[in-house]
């Protein structure tokens, strides 16, 4: 199913944040209708891309092969690895949406999405992930912080998209010799949909997972790390945090019962956290949401 209001012109969003994170930093999201004049584009950008097919098609190019790919199609252009691709038929118009990422753990993620030099697209079932390209093209007032946060966060929603669909597609050929990298996978699955369906309860801990899972803390704590990048405890406050920006810019609710709704028991503590993260206050976020309505 297409998603609605998509951007009805080129246009991008670039990351302003100086904040630029060591481990996966996002540089620009973007929406083109690619026309007939559109030229070959390669893998000579120093940055990861990963493009989503809307409409139309393209002529992926890679390892002396080449492969047509239509609508719901992602595909990944990465350094100095001689990917490219074209638009497949010149007299039809082509709409693609695109990120680019880099950061000294980005080459990890896409491994784990199963994308590579050898391997470099895939073919979801469905348009869900369009959401999450089409959230970043919204209006907002945001700070260089709270965009920073933004697009990360949308990134991370593109990788799991990415992430399930692998997992399901590779479920039928798991063997005993990747009995403990399914452990892994199956944990963190279990373990972010629970965060994403229990995010008002504050008792949410690596301990408690651990006891779940009859798995040791310790153990669990590292195999969050090794999978995610970050801690347990910065992963679920950021999710925290996430959560909260929508709820403060709708304006219905009052601080202390969004804290309340993302597992905040104290409301005071909630703020500090909100402020030390994004840069603003909860009450900032209200005022601009609410500024942004009467526009």
């Amino acid at each position: 199913m297409r998603v609605k209001n998509t951007p009805n012109k080129t246009q991008g969003v670039n990351n302003p944040s100086q904040e630029v994170a060591p481990d996966l930093f996002v540089g620009h999201y973007g929406y083109e209708i690619c026309h007939k004049n559109k030229d070959i584009v390669d893998s000579s950008y120093p940055s990861f891309r990963l493009h989503y097919v809307i409409k139309g098609g393209v002529i992926l190019y890679y390892e002396g092969k080449k492969v047509v790919l239509k609508r719901h199609s992602v595909f990944i252009l990465m350094p100095s690895t001689g990917i490219s691709y074209g638009l497949e038929n010149k007299n039809i118009p082509t709409e693609l949406y695109w990120v680019t990422f880099n950061g000294y753990r980005a080459k990890h993620y896409v491994k784990k999405l199963g994308l590579s030099p050898t391997h470099p697209y895939t073919v979801l079932p469905d348009g869900k992930i369009e959401q999450h390209f089409l959230d970043n093209f919204k209006k907002r007032e945001y700070s260089p912080s709270m965009l920073n946060l933004l697009l990360h966060r949308n990134l991370l929603s593109i990788f799991n998209v990415l992430y399930e669909h692998r997992l399901t597609e590779s479920a039928p050929e798991l063997n005993a010799t990747a009995e403990q990298q399914s452990y892994t996978q199956t944990y963190m699955q279990k373990i972010l949909y629970y965060i994403d369906k229990h995010m008002a309860d504050p008792h949410l801990s690596i301990r408690m997972f651990a006891e779940k899972l009859n798995v040791h803390p310790s153990t669990l704590s590292r195999l969050f790390k090794k999978e995610m990048s970050i801690c347990f405890t910065e992963y679920l406050t950021l999710k925290r945090i996430e959560y909260a920006v929508p709820l403060l810019e709708e304006g219905k609710l009052k601080v202390n019962e969004v804290a309340r709704m993302v597992g905040f028991e104290d409301a005071l503590y909630f703020s500090r956290i909100y402020k030390k993260q994004l840069k603003c206050s909860p009450m900032d976020t209200i005022r601009k949401g609410k500024t942004l309505k009467k526009d």
